[in-house]
Formats: C-alpha cells, sequence, structure tokens
C-alpha cells in the first residue's frame, strides 16, 4: 500500500514537472517517441541508462545533444538526499547516447532534481559545482547561451568564474564607503558562501552611485548579461536612470548608456535588448521610522529560468523578499546589542548606547541616523504574501 502510494506521489510530481519544463519551452516526449527536432529543448522521458545506472526521469538535448538529466522525486522529498542519484545518471550514458552528448569531464554539465514544488540545479561549468535552489527550469536557449560561453572562454566558462577574477577596481571617483562597498559584494560573489549580499550605508553616502559602479563592472568583466533594479517610487525610478546616464566608465570615460540599454519596465514588457531594467517593486518592504521604504537592487544577471519579463521580474519580487528578511533579522540583532526593542525607531534621542552602538555596524554608517539605512520592524506592518 505504501509502494502504492509512493508511486501515485511520483506520477504527480511528475504531470508537474511536465508543466513546468513546457512552460519553460521544452518539448516533453516519451521515450518510444523520441524526435530530436521538435524543438530546440527536447526532454525525453525514462530513458535506460549503461547497466548499473538505472533509469533516468528525464534525459534532456539541446540542438540535438544530450546535455543533463533531471531526477523526479515525490514532493516533500529532502532534494539534497538524492544528489547522488543524479550524479550516477550523469556518468551512466549508454554508448548510443554517449556519442550525441556534451560531457565535462566524463560528466553531464546540467543535473537536476525536482519534485514539482522545488527544483535543484548543479551546473558543471562552475569553478565549484554544488547543487543550488532555482524557481524554475531554464529555458533551452538559456543552457544553450552558457555552453556557448564554456566553449568560448574554457578558463572561465560562468559567471561564478568571471568574478574570481575582475580587474582592479579604479577608485579615483569614488568615497571610502563606496570601495569598501563594490569591494565586500565582489569579495561575496567569487566566495560563494551566501546567495544574496546585503549593502548597508548612511543616507546621502551614493548607495546608487556604488549600484552602477558594480553594475558596469559585472557586466563588462563578471559575465553578467542583464541586472534589475528595483525602486519603490516612480520618482525614484526617473532619479536612478539618470543616475546611468550621466555615469561614466572607468578608462574611456564613455556614458554608461552608450555601451548598455538601460530601460524602465513598462506594461509592454521587457526589450530583449536590455541591459539594466528599472523596476517599481510594489509592497516589498514597510517603512522606515524615517518615512522612507528599502530600496532593493537585484544583480542576479543570469536568471535560472525564463528571461521572459514576467519571470525575471517575479524572481527578482522573491530574491527582495529574500533581502528583507536578512534586514529584519540584522535590526533585531542590532537593536537587542543596543538594549533598544525591535520595532522602535533609534534616533539621536537613543542615548550614548545606541550612538556607541552605530559605530560598530556596518561599512560607511556613521552617527545616530545610521537606522535610517535600516529596516524597521514596525509592530502593525505583517508581510505581504507571496
Amino acid at each position: 500500500m505504501a509502494d502504492d502510494l509512493r508511486l501515485q506521489a511520483e506520477q504527480r510530481a511528475r504531470v508537474l514537472i511536465d508543466r513546468q519544463l513546457r512552460d519553460a519551452g521544452w518539448v516533453v516526449q516519451d521515450r518510444s517517441e523520441t524526435n530530436l527536432f521538435a524543438g530546440t529543448g527536447v526532454a525525453v522521458r525514462e530513458v535506460i541508462m549503461a547497466k548499473g545506472h538505472g533509469r533516468v526521469d528525464y534525459l534532456l538535448y539541446v540542438d540535438q545533444r544530450v546535455v543533463g538529466v533531471i531526477e523526479a522525486k515525490p514532493e516533500g522529498t529532502p532534494l539534497s538526499g538524492v544528489e547522488w542519484q543524479s550524479a550516477m545518471y550523469a556518468e551512466g550514458l549508454p554508448p548510443a547516447v554517449r556519442l550525441k552528448a556534451l560531457t565535462r569531464d566524463g560528466r553531464l554539465p546540467f543535473v537536476f532534481e525536482a519534485s514539482g514544488s522545488e527544483s535543484h540545479f548543479t551546473n558543471g561549468y562552475d569553478p565549484q559545482p554544488r547543487a543550488r535552489r532555482i524557481f524554475a527550469f531554464p529555458q533551452p536557449g538559456t543552457l544553450a547561451r552558457i555552453v556557448r560561453g564554456a566553449e568560448a572562454d574554457p578558463k572561465w566558462p560562468t559567471w561564478r568564474a568571471k568574478v574570481r577574477h575582475l580587474p582592479p577596481l579604479d577608485i579615483a571617483a569614488l568615497r571610502p564607503a563606496q570601495i569598501t562597498a563594490v569591494e565586500g559584494i565582489e569579495r561575496s560573489l567569487a566566495e560563494q558562501r551566501f546567495d544574496r549580499s546585503l549593502v548597508q550605508m548612511a543616507t546621502g553616502a551614493g548607495k546608487t552611485y556604488t549600484a552602477v559602479t558594480e553594475c558596469y563592472r559585472l557586466l563588462k568583466h563578471g559575465g553578467f548579461t542583464r541586472v534589475l533594479f528595483l525602486v519603490d517610487r516612480n520618482n525614484l525610478a526617473d532619479q536612478t536612470l539618470a543616475e546611468f546616464q550621466n555615469y561614466r566608465t572607468p578608462g574611456d570615460g564613455r556614458r554608461f548608456t552608450e555601451l548598455y540599454n538601460v530601460d524602465k519596465l513598462s506594461s509592454a514588457g521587457m526589450l530583449g535588448s536590455s541591459s539594466v531594467v528599472i523596476s517599481r517593486c510594489f509592497s516589498t518592504s514597510p517603512p522606515m521610522s524615517c518615512g522612507r521604504s528599502v530600496r532593493a537592487c537585484c544583480c542576479n544577471g543570469r536568471s535560472a529560468g525564463s528571461d521572459r519579463s514576467n519571470n525575471l521580474t517575479t524572481n527578482a519580487v522573491r530574491a527582495a523578499k529574500g533581502v528583507v528578511e536578512d534586514v529584519r533579522r540584522a535590526d533585531s540583532a542590532i537593536r537587542r546589542a543596543a538594549g533598544r526593542r525591535p520595532g522602535y525607531p533609534v534616533d539621536d534621542r537613543a542615548g550614548p548606547a545606541a550612538r556607541r552602538t552605530s559605530g560598530r555596524v556596518g561599512a560607511g554608517v556613521q552617527g545616530a541616523y545610521w537606522v535610517r539605512s535600516l529596516l524597521v520592524s514596525q509592530p502593525a506592518w505583517r508581510a505581504p504574501a507571496w
């Protein structure tokens, strides 16, 4: 009975996975009906692997070449516990399939684990490949672009490899706090110990200019293809666009917008030629004590899912939610250290303890007004549904 229930759960998961693959542009086929010319990306179900390697749930073809596998599990199964199984499939290609396979060190470069409600992805071209949670399956064109980038630059095939070898930062036009922020972001990206970064700077310290500087470096040298810049008010979108237009790049002094297209996201969607997209993010954070809201800059240049504007915006909003949660936790910790209760503003009336604490919190945050760059968890505010 338990085996029957588990089989039903796996079948339900595969129905969801089939739908998600089709939504991402894949053609899903049974093994007996395989037609590799049906589309750019073809996902073939239940392919028998070499002896001792079992049967893979999905074998992925891009441009008629095998590039990856998907291991499907019932919903609720910890996917980190089945990574060994996916790795076994990636190494166990039958001879007939291996002739049309794209391999790296004898293994397929793209490995997925999925349950219908959760998906993990391992990019074998990364300098230290490991499973990472993704919001949606990537489009076939996205995997094809990764392959082309790896073939064009075998030494540093992905952005995770490129950010480890960025050129020295030109500090001529930067303030000390901005230099610290940029170097911290790039160090975090290179080390890959966390899946997001938070820059905390005082009002007037030049956060937008810092973000534009980092966007330029990641687009030019870091292998990023697109940046989504989120703001919480329309007038901030205009200010941000003006900052990009006025930014002079190091070296030749050309304007940012002469090299990369910068656009505001509209109801018509996102232009395919856009390198930077500025969008208003609705209800992603509560107001701060000074009446302002947190601004989030999401620089995930390579979206794991679709390149279409709706998926890109959805992924960014989810990332912004994570940033808000991180800031809220940081705010609570800082207030505990300062002897204040979470949810109460800290200003110049907070006393010497808060002012002493502010000197130890965050690069570039000085004085009693450091809380202006933090999220204040107001007692009446509740996180929106995501």
